[in-house]
Protein backbone atom coordinates (compact mmCIF):
# COMPACT_ATOMS: atom_id res chain seq x y z
CA UNK A 1 0.00 0.00 0.00
CA UNK A 2 1.38 3.42 -0.97
CA UNK A 3 0.46 6.28 1.35
CA UNK A 4 1.26 9.87 0.52
CA UNK A 5 1.53 11.72 3.75
CA UNK A 6 1.45 15.30 4.82
CA UNK A 7 4.88 15.87 6.24
CA UNK A 8 5.08 19.57 7.09
CA UNK A 9 4.47 18.92 10.82
CA UNK A 10 7.20 16.27 10.89
CA UNK A 11 9.58 18.49 8.93
CA UNK A 12 8.98 21.39 11.34
CA UNK A 13 9.68 19.10 14.29
CA UNK A 14 12.94 18.10 12.62
CA UNK A 15 13.87 21.78 12.37
CA UNK A 16 13.08 22.24 16.07
CA UNK A 17 15.39 19.32 16.92
CA UNK A 18 18.09 20.87 14.74
CA UNK A 19 17.93 24.23 16.54
CA UNK A 20 20.32 23.33 19.43
CA UNK A 21 23.09 22.53 16.94
CA UNK A 22 22.27 25.64 14.94
CA UNK A 23 22.44 27.78 18.09
CA UNK A 24 25.80 26.32 19.07
CA UNK A 25 27.11 27.11 15.61
CA UNK A 26 25.77 30.67 15.86
CA UNK A 27 27.31 31.04 19.33
CA UNK A 28 30.66 30.02 17.92
CA UNK A 29 30.37 32.46 15.01
CA UNK A 30 28.76 35.49 16.65
CA UNK A 31 29.60 35.15 20.37
CA UNK A 32 27.81 38.04 22.21
CA UNK A 33 25.05 38.44 19.63
CA UNK A 34 24.09 34.76 19.77
CA UNK A 35 21.55 35.22 22.61
CA UNK A 36 19.52 37.77 20.66
CA UNK A 37 19.75 35.53 17.61
CA UNK A 38 18.50 32.55 19.62
CA UNK A 39 15.48 34.44 20.97
CA UNK A 40 14.54 35.76 17.53
CA UNK A 41 14.85 32.29 15.99
CA UNK A 42 12.60 30.75 18.65
CA UNK A 43 9.97 33.46 18.09
CA UNK A 44 10.10 33.11 14.30
CA UNK A 45 9.71 29.30 14.43
CA UNK A 46 6.84 29.63 16.92
CA UNK A 47 5.16 32.23 14.71
CA UNK A 48 5.48 29.97 11.67
CA UNK A 49 3.89 27.09 13.59
CA UNK A 50 1.00 29.26 14.82
CA UNK A 51 0.38 30.66 11.31
CA UNK A 52 0.49 27.16 9.83
CA UNK A 53 -1.94 25.99 12.49
CA UNK A 54 -4.40 28.73 11.41
CA UNK A 55 -7.07 27.55 13.82
CA UNK A 56 -6.28 26.48 17.36
CA UNK A 57 -8.71 23.84 18.61
CA UNK A 58 -10.57 23.98 21.91
CA UNK A 59 -8.68 20.90 23.10
CA UNK A 60 -5.36 22.65 22.42
CA UNK A 61 -6.47 25.68 24.42
CA UNK A 62 -7.68 23.52 27.30
CA UNK A 63 -4.38 21.65 27.47
CA UNK A 64 -2.39 24.89 27.39
CA UNK A 65 -4.58 26.45 30.10
CA UNK A 66 -4.24 23.33 32.30
CA UNK A 67 -0.46 23.23 31.88
CA UNK A 68 0.12 26.92 32.56
CA UNK A 69 -2.31 26.77 35.50
CA UNK A 70 -0.32 23.85 36.91
CA UNK A 71 2.92 25.84 36.66
CA UNK A 72 1.19 28.90 38.09
CA UNK A 73 -0.18 27.02 41.10
CA UNK A 74 3.27 25.65 41.83
CA UNK A 75 4.65 29.18 41.69
CA UNK A 76 2.04 30.42 44.17
CA UNK A 77 2.01 27.47 46.59
CA UNK A 78 5.78 26.93 46.81
CA UNK A 79 7.39 30.40 47.03
CA UNK A 80 10.82 28.96 47.88
CA UNK A 81 11.13 27.58 44.33
CA UNK A 82 10.04 30.72 42.45
CA UNK A 83 13.59 31.58 41.50
CA UNK A 84 13.79 28.55 39.20
CA UNK A 85 10.62 29.53 37.33
CA UNK A 86 12.28 32.72 36.10
CA UNK A 87 15.41 30.95 34.89
CA UNK A 88 16.20 31.32 31.17
CA UNK A 89 15.66 27.64 30.41
CA UNK A 90 12.15 27.70 31.90
CA UNK A 91 11.35 30.78 29.83
CA UNK A 92 12.05 28.82 26.65
CA UNK A 93 9.87 25.97 27.97
CA UNK A 94 6.95 28.33 28.74
CA UNK A 95 7.18 30.44 25.59
CA UNK A 96 8.35 27.93 23.00
CA UNK A 97 8.45 24.22 23.84
CA UNK A 98 5.10 23.85 25.58
CA UNK A 99 3.19 25.64 22.76
CA UNK A 100 4.92 23.76 19.94
CA UNK A 101 4.47 20.45 21.75
CA UNK A 102 0.72 21.04 22.08
CA UNK A 103 0.08 22.80 18.76
CA UNK A 104 2.48 20.84 16.55
CA UNK A 105 3.78 17.57 18.01
CA UNK A 106 0.46 16.40 19.49
CA UNK A 107 -1.12 16.49 16.02
CA UNK A 108 1.50 14.48 14.11
CA UNK A 109 -0.18 11.36 12.72
CA UNK A 110 2.16 9.87 10.12
CA UNK A 111 5.16 9.21 12.32
CA UNK A 112 6.27 6.42 9.99
CA UNK A 113 7.63 9.12 7.65
CA UNK A 114 9.80 10.75 10.31
CA UNK A 115 13.16 9.27 9.34
CA UNK A 116 12.62 9.75 5.58
CA UNK A 117 11.50 13.35 5.90
CA UNK A 118 14.27 14.37 8.28
CA UNK A 119 17.15 12.53 6.60
CA UNK A 120 18.19 15.72 4.72
CA UNK A 121 18.16 17.62 8.04
CA UNK A 122 20.33 14.85 9.49
CA UNK A 123 22.93 15.52 6.80
CA UNK A 124 22.80 19.22 7.67
CA UNK A 125 23.28 18.29 11.35
CA UNK A 126 26.44 16.36 10.47
CA UNK A 127 27.76 19.37 8.54
CA UNK A 128 27.00 21.67 11.51
CA UNK A 129 28.72 19.19 13.81
CA UNK A 130 31.77 19.02 11.55
CA UNK A 131 32.14 22.82 11.51
CA UNK A 132 31.75 22.98 15.30
CA UNK A 133 34.19 20.10 15.90
CA UNK A 134 36.91 21.55 13.69
CA UNK A 135 36.59 25.12 15.03
CA UNK A 136 35.71 24.53 18.68
CA UNK A 137 39.11 25.56 20.09
CA UNK A 138 38.68 28.88 21.88
CA UNK A 139 34.88 28.66 21.91
CA UNK A 140 32.59 27.68 24.79
CA UNK A 141 30.80 24.68 23.25
CA UNK A 142 29.12 22.45 25.83
CA UNK A 143 30.27 18.93 24.99
CA UNK A 144 27.24 17.20 26.50
CA UNK A 145 24.58 19.35 24.85
CA UNK A 146 26.36 19.03 21.52
CA UNK A 147 26.39 15.23 21.77
CA UNK A 148 22.72 14.99 22.77
CA UNK A 149 21.77 17.38 19.95
CA UNK A 150 23.52 15.08 17.46
CA UNK A 151 21.92 11.89 18.78
CA UNK A 152 18.47 12.02 17.03
CA UNK A 153 20.10 12.64 13.66
CA UNK A 154 22.66 9.87 14.03
CA UNK A 155 19.80 7.48 14.79
CA UNK A 156 17.93 8.66 11.68
CA UNK A 157 21.04 8.10 9.57
CA UNK A 158 21.42 4.60 11.02
CA UNK A 159 17.81 3.88 10.03
CA UNK A 160 18.63 4.98 6.48
CA UNK A 161 21.63 2.62 6.47
CA UNK A 162 19.50 -0.34 7.54
CA UNK A 163 16.53 0.41 5.28
CA UNK A 164 18.13 1.84 2.14
CA UNK A 165 21.65 0.31 2.28
CA UNK A 166 23.14 3.71 1.41
CA UNK A 167 26.95 4.05 1.21
CA UNK A 168 26.65 7.80 1.74
CA UNK A 169 24.71 7.16 4.95
CA UNK A 170 27.42 4.81 6.23
CA UNK A 171 30.12 7.41 5.62
CA UNK A 172 28.06 10.21 7.16
CA UNK A 173 27.15 8.04 10.16
CA UNK A 174 30.80 7.40 11.01
CA UNK A 175 31.62 11.10 10.57
CA UNK A 176 28.85 11.93 13.07
CA UNK A 177 30.06 9.22 15.44
CA UNK A 178 33.59 10.66 15.31
CA UNK A 179 32.15 14.10 16.10
CA UNK A 180 30.38 12.82 19.22
CA UNK A 181 33.41 10.85 20.41
CA UNK A 182 35.65 13.88 19.88
CA UNK A 183 33.50 15.85 22.32
CA UNK A 184 33.25 12.86 24.60
CA UNK A 185 29.86 12.78 26.33
CA UNK A 186 29.45 9.18 27.48
CA UNK A 187 25.69 8.77 27.74
CA UNK A 188 24.80 9.67 24.10
CA UNK A 189 27.33 7.12 22.82
CA UNK A 190 25.97 4.43 25.14
CA UNK A 191 22.37 5.32 24.21
CA UNK A 192 23.25 5.10 20.51
CA UNK A 193 24.73 1.63 21.05
CA UNK A 194 21.64 0.61 23.03
CA UNK A 195 19.36 1.85 20.25
CA UNK A 196 21.21 -0.08 17.53
CA UNK A 197 21.03 -3.33 19.49
CA UNK A 198 17.37 -2.81 20.49
CA UNK A 199 16.35 -1.81 16.96
CA UNK A 200 17.92 -4.92 15.44
CA UNK A 201 16.30 -7.07 18.12
CA UNK A 202 12.74 -5.77 17.57
CA UNK A 203 12.72 -5.66 13.78
CA UNK A 204 9.95 -7.71 12.25
CA UNK A 205 10.63 -6.89 8.58
CA UNK A 206 13.72 -9.09 8.30
CA UNK A 207 14.09 -12.84 8.18
CA UNK A 208 15.18 -14.64 11.33
CA UNK A 209 18.46 -15.74 9.76
CA UNK A 210 19.24 -12.18 8.66
CA UNK A 211 18.52 -10.84 12.12
CA UNK A 212 20.69 -13.54 13.68
CA UNK A 213 23.53 -12.66 11.28
CA UNK A 214 23.29 -8.94 12.12
CA UNK A 215 23.16 -9.53 15.88
CA UNK A 216 26.10 -11.95 15.66
CA UNK A 217 28.09 -9.40 13.64
CA UNK A 218 27.38 -6.71 16.24
CA UNK A 219 28.48 -9.08 19.01
CA UNK A 220 31.72 -10.04 17.21
CA UNK A 221 32.56 -6.40 16.46
CA UNK A 222 31.90 -5.48 20.09
CA UNK A 223 34.18 -8.26 21.35
CA UNK A 224 36.96 -7.23 18.96
CA UNK A 225 36.67 -3.57 19.99
CA UNK A 226 36.71 -4.51 23.67
CA UNK A 227 39.71 -6.81 23.18
CA UNK A 228 41.73 -4.07 21.47
CA UNK A 229 40.13 -1.19 23.39
CA UNK A 230 43.32 -0.10 25.17
CA UNK A 231 45.24 0.11 21.90
CA UNK A 232 42.36 1.85 20.08
CA UNK A 233 41.82 4.38 22.86
CA UNK A 234 45.55 5.11 23.11
CA UNK A 235 45.91 5.77 19.39
CA UNK A 236 42.75 7.90 19.22
CA UNK A 237 43.87 9.95 22.21
CA UNK A 238 47.06 10.86 20.36
CA UNK A 239 45.03 12.58 17.63
CA UNK A 240 44.37 16.30 18.18
CA UNK A 241 40.67 15.84 17.39
CA UNK A 242 40.23 13.47 20.35
CA UNK A 243 42.70 15.09 22.74
CA UNK A 244 39.96 16.52 24.97
CA UNK A 245 37.46 13.67 24.63
CA UNK A 246 35.83 13.06 28.02
CA UNK A 247 34.62 9.67 26.76
CA UNK A 248 38.13 8.44 25.89
CA UNK A 249 39.56 9.94 29.10
CA UNK A 250 37.13 7.90 31.21
CA UNK A 251 37.60 4.82 29.05
CA UNK A 252 41.37 4.93 29.59
CA UNK A 253 40.87 5.03 33.35
CA UNK A 254 38.19 2.35 33.46
CA UNK A 255 35.56 4.86 34.60
CA UNK A 256 33.16 4.73 31.67
CA UNK A 257 30.14 4.08 33.92
CA UNK A 258 31.42 5.89 37.02
CA UNK A 259 30.86 9.47 38.09
CA UNK A 260 31.73 10.50 41.63
CA UNK A 261 29.71 13.75 41.53
CA UNK A 262 26.58 11.95 40.26
CA UNK A 263 27.06 9.25 42.90
CA UNK A 264 27.12 11.92 45.62
CA UNK A 265 23.94 13.50 44.24
CA UNK A 266 22.22 10.11 44.09
CA UNK A 267 23.09 9.43 47.74
CA UNK A 268 21.58 12.80 48.71
CA UNK A 269 18.42 11.94 46.76
CA UNK A 270 18.09 8.52 48.38
CA UNK A 271 18.55 10.08 51.81
CA UNK A 272 15.80 12.57 51.04
CA UNK A 273 13.41 9.89 49.79
CA UNK A 274 13.89 7.89 52.97
CA UNK A 275 13.09 10.83 55.21
CA UNK A 276 10.52 12.92 53.34
CA UNK A 277 7.41 11.01 54.46
CA UNK A 278 4.33 12.38 52.69
CA UNK A 279 5.78 15.86 52.12
CA UNK A 280 5.25 17.49 48.72
CA UNK A 281 7.67 20.25 47.73
CA UNK A 282 6.40 20.98 44.20
CA UNK A 283 8.30 21.55 40.97
CA UNK A 284 11.98 22.32 41.70
CA UNK A 285 11.47 21.23 45.31
CA UNK A 286 14.20 18.65 44.77
CA UNK A 287 16.88 21.32 44.24
CA UNK A 288 17.37 22.22 47.89
CA UNK A 289 18.33 18.63 48.69
CA UNK A 290 20.91 18.45 45.87
CA UNK A 291 22.94 21.57 46.73
CA UNK A 292 20.98 23.64 44.21
CA UNK A 293 21.48 21.25 41.28
CA UNK A 294 19.00 18.69 39.97
CA UNK A 295 19.06 14.94 40.74
CA UNK A 296 20.15 13.92 37.21
CA UNK A 297 17.49 11.23 37.33
CA UNK A 298 13.86 11.69 36.35
CA UNK A 299 12.59 9.13 38.89
CA UNK A 300 14.31 10.91 41.79
CA UNK A 301 13.23 14.31 40.49
CA UNK A 302 9.53 13.45 40.20
CA UNK A 303 9.39 11.65 43.56
CA UNK A 304 11.25 14.43 45.39
CA UNK A 305 9.05 17.11 43.81
CA UNK A 306 5.62 15.50 44.08
CA UNK A 307 6.18 13.13 47.00
CA UNK A 308 5.11 9.54 47.28
CA UNK A 309 1.41 10.42 47.03
CA UNK A 310 1.54 12.18 43.65
CA UNK A 311 4.96 11.09 42.40
CA UNK A 312 4.30 7.35 42.20
CA UNK A 313 1.07 7.71 40.15
CA UNK A 314 2.86 10.21 37.87
CA UNK A 315 5.68 7.76 37.20
CA UNK A 316 3.29 4.85 36.67
CA UNK A 317 1.30 6.90 34.16
CA UNK A 318 4.47 8.04 32.36
CA UNK A 319 5.86 4.52 32.04
CA UNK A 320 2.45 3.15 30.99
CA UNK A 321 2.08 5.56 28.05
CA UNK A 322 5.64 4.69 26.99
CA UNK A 323 5.41 0.90 27.34
CA UNK A 324 2.03 0.51 25.61
CA UNK A 325 3.19 1.62 22.11
CA UNK A 326 6.38 -0.44 22.59
CA UNK A 327 4.20 -3.55 22.82
CA UNK A 328 2.47 -2.70 19.53
CA UNK A 329 4.39 -3.90 16.46
CA UNK A 330 3.18 -0.99 14.33
CA UNK A 331 4.32 1.69 16.79
CA UNK A 332 7.34 -0.03 18.31
CA UNK A 333 9.98 1.37 15.95
CA UNK A 334 9.08 5.04 16.24
CA UNK A 335 8.57 4.73 20.01
CA UNK A 336 12.04 3.25 20.39
CA UNK A 337 13.43 6.15 18.37
CA UNK A 338 11.71 8.71 20.60
CA UNK A 339 12.85 6.97 23.78
CA UNK A 340 16.48 6.82 22.69
CA UNK A 341 16.67 10.23 21.04
CA UNK A 342 14.67 12.30 23.53
CA UNK A 343 14.00 10.48 26.80
CA UNK A 344 16.69 8.10 28.08
CA UNK A 345 19.06 10.93 28.94
CA UNK A 346 16.85 11.95 31.88
CA UNK A 347 17.92 8.86 33.80
CA UNK A 348 21.55 9.98 33.84
CA UNK A 349 21.66 13.72 33.13
CA UNK A 350 19.56 16.80 32.66
CA UNK A 351 16.34 17.88 34.32
CA UNK A 352 13.14 16.93 32.54
CA UNK A 353 11.21 19.99 33.69
CA UNK A 354 13.57 22.53 32.06
CA UNK A 355 14.35 20.53 28.92
CA UNK A 356 12.33 21.24 25.80
CA UNK A 357 12.97 17.77 24.42
CA UNK A 358 11.10 16.17 27.30
CA UNK A 359 7.92 18.06 26.43
CA UNK A 360 8.38 17.17 22.78
CA UNK A 361 8.80 13.52 23.77
CA UNK A 362 5.75 13.54 26.05
CA UNK A 363 3.40 14.93 23.42
CA UNK A 364 4.95 12.76 20.70
CA UNK A 365 4.03 9.69 22.75
CA UNK A 366 0.55 11.13 23.29
CA UNK A 367 0.19 11.67 19.53
CA UNK A 368 1.13 8.02 18.91
CA UNK A 369 -1.66 6.98 21.27
CA UNK A 370 -4.07 9.27 19.38
CA UNK A 371 -3.35 7.82 15.94
CA UNK A 372 -2.73 4.40 14.46
CA UNK A 373 0.49 5.01 12.56
CA UNK A 374 0.36 2.14 10.09
CA UNK A 375 -3.31 1.38 10.20
CA UNK A 376 -4.72 4.84 9.59
CA UNK A 377 -6.94 5.69 6.66
CA UNK A 378 -5.22 7.03 3.58
CA UNK A 379 -7.44 10.11 3.63
CA UNK A 380 -6.08 10.99 7.07
CA UNK A 381 -2.65 11.47 5.54
CA UNK A 382 -3.47 13.35 2.33
CA UNK A 383 -6.07 15.90 3.37
CA UNK A 384 -5.06 19.56 3.49
CA UNK A 385 -1.76 18.74 1.80
CA UNK A 386 -1.18 22.12 0.17
CA UNK A 387 0.60 23.88 3.03
CA UNK A 388 4.09 23.26 1.59
CA UNK A 389 5.38 22.85 -1.97
CA UNK A 390 5.29 19.38 -3.51
CA UNK A 391 8.98 18.92 -2.80
CA UNK A 392 8.08 18.53 0.88
CA UNK A 393 5.81 15.54 0.26
CA UNK A 394 6.93 11.96 0.19
CA UNK A 395 5.60 8.55 -0.77
CA UNK A 396 6.66 5.41 0.99
CA UNK A 397 5.54 1.82 0.85
CA UNK A 398 4.10 0.72 4.16
CA UNK A 399 4.04 -2.97 5.00
CA UNK A 400 1.68 -4.03 7.74
CA UNK A 401 3.75 -5.94 10.24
Amino acid sequence: MIIKGRIDNIFLLGIVLLLPLFFQLMKMLFEEKSTIFTVLTYLIVLLVIIIKKRKISISDLIILVVMYSFFGLNYLIFPETRYYFTHGEMTSVFVFFVPISVLLVRHIENWYLFDDVNYPLSLIAIVFGLIISINRVGHSIHYMEFSYAMLPFLIIIYLRIRKAKSLLSIIVFFIGLIEIISFGARAPIIILAFYIIAFEAIRTDTKRNTKLLVMTSILICSVIILFFSDFIVLKLSELSLFKNSYFLWNLQRGRLLEDSSRDAISLSCISRLRSMGIEVTGIFGDRRYCAGVYPHNIVFEILMSFGWIFGVPTLLFLFWIIIKPLLNKSTREVTLFLIAALFLRYFVSGSYIIEGKFWIFLFAIISIHRSNIYGGKQSDFIENNTTLPNVFYSARRVNRI
